[in-house]
């Protein structure tokens, strides 16, 4: 078990220079420890304090060996068992103190202050009855980093019912409510109003915010149950768009509850979530020299903060209708999402109307939208602090709102003329995602790279061999056949752009619309001088639709040439240069052609002609303090260049005076540890599960046997019951709802590709019947179809057990027709037996004669006629048989599987059961066998065909080699459930004896391979099947019976 954490340290020993961190007081560590499952708090407490420099026990004159940590705002006990909340992936811990900024909020927070909007966006403030001042300066009770706001620029004074009103503090630019400008005058603010201070906006949100169930899995993973829908959430009771006022940004309500063990109340003072991004970025005019080889627009853009657009421009209405205020949230809203986790966590799945789409700011109160699969691409440029804010928004946005099934996020930090540390303190919050975990066999710890050979590798990755099999639609960019050099990656002047790249073709036409938070106008043939931004009806946030297309034609209709899903989409972020000639190439191409895959790219440069060329869209950060943005991107209709050209260039639109939405490091790495721990359940389940699929499972423990005694055995087989027609049942692994127990009622079919765990399931299904049953009424009769080359790998193992009545692992033509002729004889042997009686009625019989009181001496009784049945009270022995197949598809064909199907069919009425295996299931597919196996299991298989062949459905094409004996059960009743098989052949885990690591985490190497690392069992000492059958087999001669007598 592997979890990550980070420690913070005593504040009073913290430097004075990590003034940014949001604990600005504290040495922090981010280490992963490694331990096994069920390691105790206290084993790890010495380390954890040494991985910050603190000496245990340094304080307060306890002992050295005595630590106290704390988490929520809570002390840990040291038998707090790792991997169970609140000790998961992510989890924060406090040495020696509590943190204030994470003790529990009391009961009673009336209403919460969310600021919803601005270059300080995110932060969740609890309001506590009193006075709380609003402003720019570290000294307001709720600070707000922004340029345009006063240091102490409005106050709130919240009333013992809750009641809250706003007052301007003589501020330089205002307060507006709602529209209406603040005096100083108390304006009552009612439940989700708007406040306007600078480019900021705040909303005071009272409610509860409703939670996903979640299931911790005990090894530092928490999995939870997630509505990924295909289209757009609606709040309760919505029509139309309509005024803001009376609802939360979200639709839902805020979360005090959800945010009070990560707030504390604003009573004099308000909880900061994240740091300023900074302001810092040159001169706008300096900027504007630097873009002579960029578009017109945008360089006349660069010089102004609140110019009217040109007239090619998109023009925007200043009062432009609210679009629905619960389908783009706010950053406060992601963030109570990522801690509830809320009910809109991973809700947008490849086919929901605003997959990945990205709100980018406000204008006019209305959120102005991108959506990265119209424009292909998207560069970002601007001052770097600012510029760092605005994209740690966006990433969250994709974090929270899509699942890591179906989005990917890669980083490429690489750029050689930035400090490796100043690029590691910028983007360690990102590894913390799920949605950077390597799920594809990437050799990497980290879907990031911090140097050249790491980039290139990432990109290789996605790219190995772009401009070869893809194709866009429409002209594409002109690569030339060397290094890329400035044609390829700058382009020519004013020429950013081109319709070949990646998205612009398929946005641009006669059915185009702007990829910006688009109007049915343009799309539908409206008003041809509608605005992209005038609060569009639901769905029609800028995609494409086909030509001629109406509204009703229904929300977020894409057009024909767009890319479709591919299953999973990939974001990567390139920020500034990727650090080699083969990279750069690699960029480029995935720029202009991987939007055709579903492959998005976000460039970030410090001025837009540092772009690649085929940027579907460029955003830059401007401003005369960095708080809005401009957006240029393809005119919708636009002519390409004159025949002859290289390239078509498009004219090109422009947004301006957008106010960006930015979150601080501080934030973007609290929201990032919330969602680390966090798994999608499995998509295959038969009714509700409570617990998680573990990816690996041990026989014994889930028997009960974690020390394997004759006693144990002996004490289990003395409560079984008087003997019967039912076959016990067989626990064989785990599903979600617990131990899963194989009831051999009918035949067993298990289907799976070469090392998917088939053999194993077979070794494990035999010892669960071994240790549920008594050796004098079970006989197990093993047949390999193809022994291998090491019998240890087969069903060798397993003859062992006292219930083994024949081992065949020959292909010998002789010895499979021996076979075959001793199988024939038994079947035939209880055929005569049974007298034409089933299985279970003849043991009934058998037993209510046993137990009967004779009323008379049994001489008295008449002889049985000829013909007459016998009761059989002292019959020789018929148990029950099992006939276990390995590989049962290389048998078709021979006398022993002639045999074996006349068994699928008499089987069930002589007392005998198949349990086969085939790695073939076209070759087996009709057999008797095959039709008579109700219970059947699909391990991993090569394709979806196989899958449907064995379980009618064909999820299992999907498992992966890297979880063996996983596999879907198939249930006679047609239920197929999660499963996976439980090993009986490893030895004591060598995890048990290891001692528990804390390392630190090196950001900078989670893109490299992980090292190659044996993992070994402990010892030669004997498998856990070994150790049972021993057990076994002394359990069995303490019974005083006879065995099964051999078949073979």
């Amino acid at each position: 078990m592997q979890i990550r954490l980070t420690v913070l340290g005593p504040r009073e020993s913290a430097p004075t220079s990590v003034a940014s961190s949001p604990h600005a007081a504290a040495p922090a560590a981010d280490v992963l420890v490694s331990a096994p499952v069920g390691t105790t708090l206290g084993s790890v407490a010495a380390a954890l304090a040494g991985a910050v420099g603190a000496r245990p026990g340094a304080r307060a004159g306890r002992a050295a060996t005595h630590v106290h940590l704390y988490a929520q705002g809570r002390r840990l006990d040291e038998r707090a068992v790792l991997g169970h909340p609140p000790l998961i992936d992510g989890a924060v811990l406090r040495l020696d103190t509590p943190d204030p900024d994470d003790a529990a909020e009391p009961a009673g927070s009336s209403a919460a202050l969310h600021v919803v909007a601005g270059p300080d966006a995110g932060g969740i403030h609890l309001l506590h009855p009193g006075r709380v001042v609003v402003g720019r300066s570290a000294e307001a009770d709720v600070p707000v980093d922004d340029p345009d706001v006063s240091r102490f620029h409005l106050t709130l004074e919240v009333g013992p019912e809750g009641r809250v009103t706003v007052t301007d503090s003589g501020s330089t630019n205002g307060t507006v409510l709602d529209g209406a400008r603040v005096g100083t005058e108390p304006r009552t603010v009612v439940p989700g109003a708007l406040i306007e201070l600078g480019e900021s906006a705040l909303r005071v949100v009272p409610g509860r915010l409703g939670r996903a169930e979640v299931v911790p899995d005990g090894q530092g993973a928490v999995h939870v149950s997630t509505r990924t829908t295909g289209s757009t959430p609606r709040p309760a009771g919505w029509n139309e768009p309509g005024p803001l006022v009376g609802h939360t940004a979200s639709g839902t309500g805020a979360a005090a509850e959800a945010a009070a063990s990560h707030a504390h109340a604003t009573h004099g003072r308000g909880f900061r979530v994240g740091a300023p991004p900074g302001d810092a970025q040159p001169t706008a005019e300096a900027a504007a020299r630097r873009a002579d080889g960029r578009s017109g627009l945008l360089k006349q853009a660069l010089g102004r903060r609140r110019a009217a657009p040109p007239a090619s421009a998109a023009a925007v209405p200043p009062q432009s209708p609210p679009r629905d205020p619960g389908r783009w949230p706010d950053p406060a809203e992601l963030l109570l999402t990522a801690l509830g986790p809320g009910p809109r966590l991973w809700e947008r799945g490849q086919t929901h109307d605003d997959a990945l789409v990205l709100r980018l700011g406000t204008r006019a109160h209305t959120p102005v939208t991108l959506d990265l699969r119209t424009a292909g691409s998207v560069g970002l440029t601007g001052p770097r602090p600012r510029l760092l804010g605005l994209v740690r928004g966006l990433l969250a946005q994709l974090a929270v709102l899509h699942a890591p099934s179906g989005l990917e996020l890669v980083l490429v930090a690489a750029d050689q003329s930035l400090p490796l540390d100043e690029r590691t303190d910028a983007w360690s919050w990102l590894p913390w995602l799920p949605h950077l975990r390597p799920s594809h066999g990437q050799p990497c710890r980290a879907l990031t790279a911090f140097d050249p050979t790491q980039a290139l590798a990432r990109l290789q990755e996605l790219a190995p061999d772009w401009g070869l099999a893809v194709t866009p639609p429409g002209p594409g960019p002109q690569l030339s056949g060397g290094p890329v050099g400035a044609s390829a990656l700058t382009g020519g002047a004013g020429t950013h752009g081109a319709s070949g790249g990646a998205g612009l073709a398929r946005a641009g036409g006669p059915s185009g619309a702007s990829a910006l938070t688009g109007s049915s106008g343009g799309r539908d043939g409206g008003p041809s001088g509608a605005s992209a931004l005038t609060g569009a009806p639901a769905g029609s946030h800028g995609i494409p639709g086909p030509t001629g297309a109406s509204p009703a034609a229904g929300p977020g209709a894409r057009g024909a040439h767009a890319a479709a899903p591919r299953g999973r989409a990939t974001v990567v972020v390139v920020d500034g240069d990727p650090g080699s000639d083969a990279a750069r190439a690699a960029v480029a191409e995935l720029v202009a052609h991987g939007a055709a895959r579903d492959i998005h790219v976000l460039q970030l440069a410090d001025y837009p002609e540092d772009l690649p060329h085929s940027c579907g869209a460029v955003v830059s950060v401007t401003g005369e303090v960095g708080t809005l943005l401009d957006m240029e991107r393809p005119l919708p209709g636009s002519a390409p260049r004159a025949a002859g050209q290289h390239r078509a260039a498009p004219e090109r639109e422009l947004v301006t005076a957008i106010a960006l939405d930015a979150v601080g490091a501080a934030w973007a790495g609290r929201l990032a540890r919330a969602l680390a721990p966090l798994r999608e359940p499995d998509t295959a389940r038969r009714g509700g599960g409570r617990t998680a699929l573990p990816e690996a499972a041990r026989l014994l423990d889930l028997l009960g046997l974690d020390l394997v005694t004759p006693a144990k055995i002996s004490a289990r087989w003395a409560e079984l019951r008087i003997g019967s027609g039912e076959i016990a049942t067989a626990t064989v692994g785990v599903t979600r709802d617990g131990s899963c127990a194989f009831d051999l009622t009918d035949h067993l079919l298990v289907g799976g590709a070469p090392q998917s765990g088939r053999t194993e399931l077979l070794r494990s299904l035999l010892a669960g019947l071994a240790v549920a049953e008594r050796p004098d009424r079970l006989g197990l009769l093993l047949i390999e179809g193809r022994p291998p080359a090491d019998p240890a790998r087969g069903l060798t193992p397993a003859v062992e057990l006292p219930h083994v009545v024949g081992h065949l692992a020959t292909t010998d033509g002789p010895a499979l027709r021996e076979a075959a002729r001793a199988l024939s004889v038994e079947l035939d042997r209880r055929a005569a037996l049974l007298e034409g009686r089933s299985f279970a009625a003849w043991h009934a019989e058998r037993a209510l004669a046993r137990l009967a009181p004779p009323r008379r001496p049994a001489d008295d009784y008449p002889a049985a006629t000829s013909g007459s049945h016998t009761v059989a009270v002292e019959a020789e022995p018929l148990p029950h048989l099992v006939v276990v197949v390995d590989d049962w598809d290389a048998l078709v064909g021979t006398p022993l599987a002639h045999v074996l199907e006349d068994a699928a069919l008499r089987g069930p009425r002589l007392g005998v059961r198949l349990a086969v295996t085939t790695a073939q299931p076209e070759r087996t597919a009709g057999t008797a066998v095959d039709e008579a196996a109700q219970l059947r299991v699909a391990l991993r298989v090569d394709s979806p065909t196989a899958s449907a062949m064995l379980i009618h459905v064909d999820d299992a094409a999907s498992l992966t080699e890297d979880a063996p004996g996983r596999g879907l059960l198939r249930h006679p009743d047609g239920g197929v459930t999660p499963l996976q098989t439980a090993r009986v052949t490893g030895r004591i885990p060598r995890t048990a004896t290891l001692r528990p690591t804390v390392t630190p985490l090196d950001w900078a190497a989670l893109g490299e391979p992980p090292a190659a690392r044996t993992v070994r069992e402990l010892g030669n000492g004997p498998t856990d099947l070994a150790l049972l059958a021993s057990a076994l087999q002394r359990a069995a001669e303490s019974l005083g019976t006879a065995p099964v007598p051999d078949i073979l």
